[in-house]
């Protein structure tokens, strides 16, 4: 029920299916909008990616319609409710997907250690222990079944102590109980059913097959959870907006992108730096080698890597700032420090090994390298001025002249990069 001043409005019982519907379809046409079909073959990594965007949208729309049907919200609760339940809903899969995962991997290293350990008579461990993967999903269902029904009726204003709570969760399990099955039923036909019938995927099929899942799931989780709570109490309470508001502010600091870019932006672009600002966070130093950088720092621009054997920072990198009209970023890494990861991995160039090999050439001279290939330009600096560290400038516009990109550089290294 909707409040608006003094007057009452009672919301109709067919938008508990148009609302989870409609965000479904909102996520669908979204996921549509930026695939680029290819000739790869389809995977059921592909299939549970869509599952897992489209079902968030479906199950935050039934939370909302059905939190704003079982309580009386005023007129500006909806969005409250409508980030509320997107992360809650995000949150609750990502949970579900991380634990499943780790149990089913912690299950799979004992089922093979016994195998290893007994050769001759884990026949019946190995049963117990598959059987116990199957039962991990749904036991994880089950406790996040239970947790949304308690924290659903604890926002709503609702008694823990009634009938209705068992309602709730039987709903919510019977509920996630659907959804699990016809999931792993999909992913299962995706993964199988082609190489046994020498069949070949189209690039759209994993989307499709997610839709009709979801669609299923959706309709009989709205069936069951009204079939189930046919003769729940009716009895209305004002919505906890405060608690809504406390959820969303918690959801905000520990998973930001369960709200999409506009919870990442709002942490780190606002959130945070407020807080630093009057000094709640700590701002730590960008610090490096007896050098400070004297940018601001930022939880996602700005990053410093510690792998130096007394765990001090070989590698900070930043932002280079707009002021110099280039953008682009900064890296500043110890010339002792231990070889590249990437480098090493990927056989990409050590910039520290061609830097170090021309200034053997000439020891009392500045060395700047330009690397450039079809992915990326790159400016290399070993500077007299700064003994002990290397400077790497990427990521800025191919079309600056490496004159123009080396003087924007030595500036901002005379005014941002002092001794500390």
């Amino acid at each position: 029920m909707i409040r608006i001043g003094q007057y009452e409005y009672v919301i109709p019982a067919w938008l508990g299916t148009v609302v989870p519907l409609a965000f479904g379809l909102y996520a669908t046409l979204q996921l549509i909008s930026s695939l680029y079909w290819s000739n790869s073959l389809p995977s059921a990594s592909d299939y549970l990616f869509f599952v897992k965007q489209i079902s968030t949208a479906t199950i935050a729309g039934f939370l909302l319609i059905d939190l704003a049907r079982r309580s009386i919200i005023t007129w500006y609760a909806p969005l409250l409710l409508f980030l509320l339940t997107f992360g809650v809903a995000a949150v609750a899969i990502d949970w579900f997907q991380v634990l499943v995962n780790k149990t089913t991997m912690l299950d799979l290293g004992l089922l093979f250690a016994l195998a290893a350990s007994r050769p001759g008579s884990s026949t019946s461990g190995a049963i117990a222990l598959l059987a116990g993967i199957n039962v991990i999903p749904f036991v994880v269902g089950a406790a996040i079944a239970l947790i949304l029904a308690l924290g659903c009726r604890i926002l709503a204003g609702l008694s823990l102590l009634s009938r209705d709570t068992l309602r709730d969760f039987w709903a919510n399990l019977a509920a996630a109980t659907i959804w699990i099955a016809l999931v792993f039923a999909g992913a299962f036909a995706i993964s199988h059913l082609p190489a046994g019938y020498s069949l070949r995927l189209p690039g759209w099929m994993p989307l499709a097959g997610a839709v009709a899942v979801v669609l299923a799931a959706t309709l009989v989780h709205l069936a069951l959870v009204g079939r189930i709570r046919r003769r729940a109490d009716t009895e209305l309470n004002s919505l906890r907006s405060w608690l809504a508001a406390l959820v969303c502010i918690a959801i905000l600091f520990y998973s930001p992108f369960s709200f999409g870019s506009f919870g990442v932006r709002t942490l780190y672009d606002y959130v945070r730096p407020t807080l630093r600002a009057v000094h709640v966070l700590p701002t730590p130093p960008l610090r490096i080698a007896g050098y400070i950088v004297d940018v601001p720092f930022h939880d996602l621009k700005t990053n410093v890597i510690r792998e130096m054997p007394d765990g001090s920072t070989s590698q900070v990198s930043v932002p280079f700032p707009l002021e110099y009209g280039l953008g682009g970023r900064v890296q500043i890494r110890r010339r002792d420090a231990p070889p590249d990861r990437l480098a090493t991995l990927y056989g990409r160039v050590d910039e520290s090994k061609e830097l170090k090999a021309t200034q053997d050439k000439a020891p009392d001279r500045d060395v700047v390298l330009l690397m450039s290939t079809t992915n990326y330009t790159k400016l290399a600096m070993r500077l007299i001025d700064y003994p002990d560290v290397d400077i790497m400038f990427t990521h800025f516009d191919r079309s600056t002249s490496p004159e123009e990109a080396e003087q924007a550089l030595r500036r901002f290294l005379r005014e941002r990069v002092r001794r500390s």
